[in-house]
């Protein structure tokens, strides 16, 4: 059978069967595509142990260990569903990998470099009138940083998040996170809940339509936007947004209590 044409039946059932995020697809789409240029093999009979040991050992030489268990497990998959489909012999059936991943420290961003981050924009926000669109905006930026700040929550999670999902009286956030699986993020900050309330306030109208934070346009905000608007222009500041989710909730966090 053709690779391509197999691969392609395996995505449609991993969105439509499996009902896998459209995020999980595109990776999994990626992961096996690049096998595919890589192995140079037509079709699915023609892969063997073989063509898998020197893809992994192409892999070693390009990608870190966490994306080479990554794409293993991708393709590994992938010819499951072959054998069970089409019932082509699985490659992986007798292959074993071990691949070590070194123990690194996460990244994380200094309290000093927050404080000043937060400055810079507060400074920015009370600086211009409040009846003027620059104001909206930069009370979303300080709303959005406060929040990620305080809840520790992914960003795609905070892009996903709508009017209903948020309780300003207790306090209390619906986060959906990986796998659609719900979980509830209290909001313990006085100020943090004030900027949350003046911001929905002034945006009332759009948020009841679209995603609860927008862009300048009053659509949803989403995840590759939100990174841009926030890396305040510094080139190794592109990683603040990722960083951020580890900062609070493995160093800061535990400060307040």
């Amino acid at each position: 059978m053709d690779l391509k044409i197999c691969i392609g039946e395996y995505l449609k059932i991993c969105s439509r069967r499996s009902n896998l995020s459209g995020k999980t697809v595109k990776a999994y789409r990626l992961d096996l595509e690049q096998f595919e240029r890589m192995t140079q093999t037509q079709t699915v009979e023609g892969i063997n142990r073989k063509d898998i040991e020197n893809y992994v050992s192409e892999l070693q030489a390009m990608c870190k260990p966490a994306s080479i268990k990554r794409k293993i497990a991708a393709i590994r998959v992938f010819f499951r569903f072959v054998e069970d489909e089409y019932g082509v012999e699985n490659p992986f059936a007798r292959t074993r990998f071990k691949i070590r991943e070194p123990l690194l420290l996460p990244k994380t961003i200094p309290l000093y470099k927050i404080e000043t981050l937060l400055s810079v924009i507060y400074e920015k926000l009370f600086s211009n009138k409040k009846e003027s669109k620059r104001y909206g905006e930069l009370l979303r930026d300080v709303t959005v940083l406060e929040f990620l700040f305080a809840t520790g929550v992914r960003v795609s999670e905070l892009c996903e998040l709508t009017a209903q999902n948020i309780d300003l009286v207790e306090g209390v956030i619906q986060i959906r996170g990986k796998g659609g699986k719900m979980r509830i993020v209290h909001v313990c900050n006085s100020n943090v809940l004030q900027l949350l309330t003046d911001y929905s306030l002034r945006f009332s109208k759009p948020i009841a339509q679209t995603g609860f934070f927008l862009s300048t346009e009053s659509a949803p905000l989403y995840c590759r936007l939100l990174s841009a608007q926030c890396s305040v222009g510094e080139r190794k500041r592109r990683t603040l947004i990722c960083t951020l989710r580890r900062t609070c909730s493995g160093i800061h966090l535990p400060r307040s209590f």
